[in-house]
């Protein structure tokens, strides 16, 4: 993934170590970029298809300059992938399995979700969920099950809508041209989430294709700076 931030990864950076930690229920491996003051939110990023972990660490660290009271975990993939990791199979993917692939990932994903949040002495609505991608499909649907602190979907799409009450708000950022999850796509997830009762905020980028930019970054700021803070 092209982070259009001045923020690309560069292969000589140094990458924070694996969380020894994080990685007892997680054995795929998990970053974590601790939080300057004491931890008040858990932030966990999932990165995209045929990605891994250090792929949104720039933009972790990139937040976590002014957002010092929250930790951050980018755990890899579940399942490898060409060129990286992934957290569901793509292969023979149709609309018919796809909401029941995703759905599996997250009962996955949120057992570690569970051990990381009761480790810290974190409740549900400390957890801010950010992904791009197939992660943020991931992200997505997580948040349409779970009340949580908030998912920031970057570039993707959850699966079809369900049923009952969306009590997570929702940060939705699409490129006007992304190639793959069209403008109109990221509409109708905003629609689906708001008729559902859900906080949604839609931002679509004129110049932006399937990546991050900016005014993502700027607008992921904002949304986890205007969080409660109080435990």
């Amino acid at each position: 993934m092209a982070l259009a931030l001045g923020l690309a990864r560069c292969p000589n950076a140094t990458v924070p170590a694996m969380s020894a930690r994080d990685d007892a229920a997680w054995p795929p491996g998990v970053i974590r970029v601790p939080s300057r003051d004491r931890p008040r939110r858990l932030l966990v990023l999932l990165h995209g298809y045929g990605a891994n972990a250090a792929d949104l660490l720039p933009f972790a660290r990139a937040l976590s300059r002014e957002l010092h009271d929250v930790e951050m975990l980018l755990p890899e993939g579940a399942l490898a992938s060409p060129g990286g990791r992934a957290w569901w199979s793509v292969a023979d993917m149709n609309p018919g399995n796809r909401g029941a692939r995703i759905a599996a990932a997250g009962d996955v994903l949120t057992r570690w979700l569970d051990h990381a949040l009761a480790l810290r002495g974190l409740s549900d609505d400390r957890l801010v969920l950010l992904g791009f991608s197939q992660g943020a499909a991931l992200a997505s649907d997580l948040g349409a099950r779970r009340a949580l602190g908030g998912v920031i979907a970057l570039c993707g799409r959850g699966a079809e809508p369900g049923h009952g009450p969306v009590r997570t708000p929702f940060l939705l950022v699409n490129g006007a041209r992304d190639e793959f999850i069209t403008p109109e796509a990221a509409q109708a997830q905003a629609e689906a989430l708001r008729s559902r009762g859900a906080s949604v905020r839609l931002s679509i980028h004129p110049h932006l294709g399937h990546g991050i930019d900016a005014l993502a970054l700027a607008e992921t700021r904002a949304f986890l700076t205007a969080m409660p803070r109080s435990s």
